[in-house]
């Protein structure tokens, strides 16, 4: 099974699994959350708990558990669009299939993956649902942009905002997933809190994520000498590197919206990397990069 640690220690989890076993659970669930951070996992937990036979929910021992969780429960239906956009159609069927019986006599149960990518209409068909619940189905809609929903779809909904974990969790977390503490611990450091973003650095290839991990942790301490002798050492892989560090410092700002110093330092790889790929002198680049990274002041030259 995989580890659900992160998610079960979290409060939002624990409020919402204090309500299930009251029998204090609603009809329709909004999971907001920038990508990685485990919206997913708070899905099935989420519907663990609610078809749980337990006194606490969920066991994660029983049957139903360990089905919801493996995507095997027949009353858990997970939906991800066919196209770029959840068409009215598809809610449509969605909906109509929500009205039909259980097959183990306890509640249906509709993920709805990316559900900000639903149209207007598709929106305004779920919302009649949400308005005037019938039968047994719960809807639990993840979103990264829970701004593109309609506020009469928000209304109707329990929202729930997963937000990031601190770096000791995450570090714990990848040390229980088979990662080398000294990377986890990096991974951990760097990815604003975000689960899946440091997995990503652990899993991506070894060498470059290793790179991109230590360039973020030198750039943190300011210290330029460090900074310039890894851009200095990695000129066959330095745009990998670049856009690992890139990607994570991405989930980060997702995370901490109001953090200018990331802003400003995917700001400075995205000039280095433009200028990566033109005719430009390689020591120049990484000199100017390293000044930039490290907070000292640079312009660069159009």
């Amino acid at each position: 099974m995989a580890d659900f640690s992160l998610i079960l220690s979290g409060s939002e989890f624990k409020r919402v699994r204090t309500a299930a076993a009251c029998g204090k659970s609603v009809h329709a669930y909004m999971l907001q959350g920038p990508d990685g951070i485990g919206k997913r996992s708070f899905a099935l937990l989420l519907s663990a708990a609610l078809l749980c036979p337990s006194a606490q929910p969920p066991c994660l021992e029983c049957s139903t558990c360990s089905r919801v969780l493996a995507g095997l429960h027949p009353d858990v239906h997970i939906f991800t669009g066919a196209k770029k956009n959840i068409s009215v159609g598809e809610v449509r069927t969605l909906t109509e299939r929500s009205l039909e019986s259980s097959y183990e006599g306890g509640r249906r149960i509709f993920i709805i993956n990316n559900a900000h990518t639903m149209t207007q209409a598709a929106q305004n068909c779920l919302l009649k649902t949400l308005e005037e619940p019938e039968g047994s189905a719960v809807f639990i809609l993840i979103t990264s942009s829970p701004g593109a929903m309609l506020s009469t779809v928000r209304s109707r909904c329990r929202c729930i905002r997963i937000g990031e974990r601190s770096a000791q969790d995450i570090t714990a977390a990848l040390c229980r997933m088979g990662y080398p503490e000294e990377t986890a611990r990096r991974a951990a450091s760097v990815c604003g809190g975000n689960i899946g973003s440091a997995i990503a650095a652990c899993s991506g290839s070894a060498g470059q994520s290793e790179l991109a991990l230590k360039l973020l942790e030198s750039a943190e301490r300011g210290s330029l000498s460090e900074v310039s002798a890894l851009l200095s050492g990695c000129r066959d892989c330095l745009e990998d590197v670049l856009k690992n560090a890139e990607s994570l410092l991405a989930s980060r700002l997702e995370s901490r919206p109001e953090d200018l110093r990331t802003l400003v330092l995917i700001k400075e790889i995205n000039e280095a990397l433009f200028r990566l790929r033109g005719n430009i002198n390689y020591g120049l680049l990484t000199d100017r990069l390293a000044l930039a990274l490290t907070a000292q002041e640079v312009k660069w030259q159009r």
